[in-house]
């Protein structure tokens, strides 16, 4: 499977860009944060970034901004997973969704808006909760696959990522591959 990972900022007129993205890369599955969309928003704007056979499932944030959207392929066998940790979630947004089959894959996409964001909460929030998430993900049957925006820089400024998230990570057993 060919995955994908896009922190949109807004998906409203990059539709056709986000198609492309999906096309031309041959992806199964692309994990969108920011998407900017409202569930009120009119499905011509969802229906602009799939290439035919290719379905989204969405998280909206109730306020402007943020959310997050799963565009896969139909065959796929994909469907939302109800977590119930996010019920109590502050300081992130995310959305799982296993792809069944022979090898059950179970995909959350996750945002956090950064610090410094009128939305945005202190790292150690965010790792508190993310951990609460993590121990309910890794429960699951089958494999994780953790994508998002998680904006924990390194509070000395440098580009690597904050400590706190990838020690957190670490005692799960999980890496980061993206380093800054």
């Amino acid at each position: 499977l060919l995955f994908g990972f896009l922190n949109i900022r807004s998906v409203v007129r990059k539709g056709a860009a986000v198609r492309d993205v999906i096309v031309d890369s041959r992806l199964d599955l692309l994990v969108l944060t920011e998407t900017w969309l409202k569930s009120t928003d009119h499905q011509a704007v969802t229906k602009d970034m799939l290439p035919p056979d290719y379905e989204v499932s969405h998280y909206f944030r109730p306020a402007d901004g943020g959310g997050v959207a799963v565009v896969h392929r139909i065959g796929l066998q994909v469907s939302t997973v109800t977590m119930s940790s996010v019920s109590d979630l502050s300081s992130f947004e995310c959305l799982t969704v296993k792809i069944g089959g022979k090898r059950r894959i179970n995909v959350a996409a996750v945002y956090r808006t950064p610090s410094s964001s009128s939305h945005g909460t202190h790292v150690t929030q965010f790792c508190r909760e993310l951990s609460l998430f993590l121990d309910e993900l890794l429960a699951l049957p089958g494999e994780p696959f953790l994508a998002g925006d998680f904006n924990c820089p390194s509070a000395a400024g440098t580009p690597a990522v904050d400590p706190r998230l990838v020690e957190l990570l670490g005692s799960r057993l999980l890496h980061q591959h993206v380093e800054r």
